[in-house]
């Protein structure tokens, strides 16, 4: 058995390879057709044009053999045939030959980006998969050798890497259907777009014209920028709610308007109420208009 943080690498190095033969093969330089690019043609694409990706070279995967896969002590179930080896920075494809030919086997698969290869022998017991396996990791050349060991959810926490934590999954959202509408739009797919994008946020200000906002909630203390229109606009205290014993209390999320502001921006880290856009950050700006403020009448000429 090797080590566990080796098996995870391994898992990693053949989930990639799988994924790899599922069709997401690159050419190996130049243009998408294939074709080279001279080195005098490079040049730096224009301001404002997306570069173009950078590519990955060949990546190939062969399925095993089903009669080659075997439930084993050791392993779990492998094909006892195949090994997933990662060979050391300045190694290339032929150095995997090389090693393929000394286990009396070939290179049926490879991942450039990662410089791994499937390296497939004539083995057919768990004793043969043991001494490839200890052959790969006597060559110099290898830093990684393992089997094409197959990856599958646990039943507990029910994910590879554990369980998924989002603001969706706390109780604000987690009860009473509290997160439906967001589940709804898909707030989570549109937040996990914009973080894995890597792309450079516009600026995004959003205005509210509502009841004035309270900011002592802690609620857009994310980065969020809140600004106001006219000074009324900004509360020094929550408004007041009437509650169903005829007690008046401080408006929890600090007025009407300022639940609109907590829907549009509200810090996802605080344990609370999750806006929308929070996730721009500091590229979101909030702006208030207290339409009962005093540029705009009472409240009652407001809602006349």
């Amino acid at each position: 058995m090797f080590a566990p943080k080796s098996r995870l690498t391994a898992a990693a190095a053949t989930i990639a390879l799988v994924i790899a033969g599922c069709g997401q093969a690159t050419a190996p330089s130049g243009d998408p057709s294939g074709t080279p690019v001279p080195s005098g043609d490079i040049t730096s694409p224009p301001v404002g044009v997306a570069p173009s990706p950078i590519p990955v070279g060949v990546a190939t995967v062969t399925l095993p053999d089903a009669a080659r896969v075997l439930d084993t002590p050791t392993y779990g179930e492998v094909p006892v045939n195949q090994i997933i080896v990662v060979l050391a920075d300045g190694r290339r494809s032929s150095d995997a030959d090389a090693l393929a030919a000394s286990l009396g086997g070939r290179v049926v698969g490879q991942l450039d980006f990662l410089n791994a290869y499937q390296i497939e022998t004539s083995g057919t017991t768990e004793a043969d998969l043991t001494s490839a396996l200890a052959t790969a990791r006597a060559d110099d050349g290898v830093t990684l050798a393992a089997p094409n060991q197959a990856v599958s959810l646990d039943a507990d926490p029910g994910e590879i890497w554990g369980t998924r934590i989002s603001p969706l999954t706390e109780p604000p959202y987690s009860i009473n259907g509290n997160g439906d509408g967001y589940n709804l739009i898909g707030v989570q797919t549109a937040w996990d777009y914009i973080r894995g994008s890597g792309l450079d946020l516009k600026p995004v200000q959003v205005g509210i014209v509502d009841g004035g906002l309270y900011t002592g909630t802690n609620e857009f203390d994310g980065g969020v920028r809140v600004t106001f229109t006219e000074p009324g606009a900004q509360l020094i205290d929550p408004e007041k709610q009437t509650n169903a014993d005829g007690s008046v209390s401080d408006d929890p999320s600090g007025g009407h308007g300022s639940a609109v502001g907590i829907l549009v921006g509200a810090d996802a880290d605080d344990g609370g109420p999750t806006g929308v856009a929070s996730v721009l950050g500091d590229r979101l700006t909030i702006s208030n208009t207290n339409v009962f403020g005093g540029d705009y009448g009472t409240r009652w000429t407001a809602t006349a």
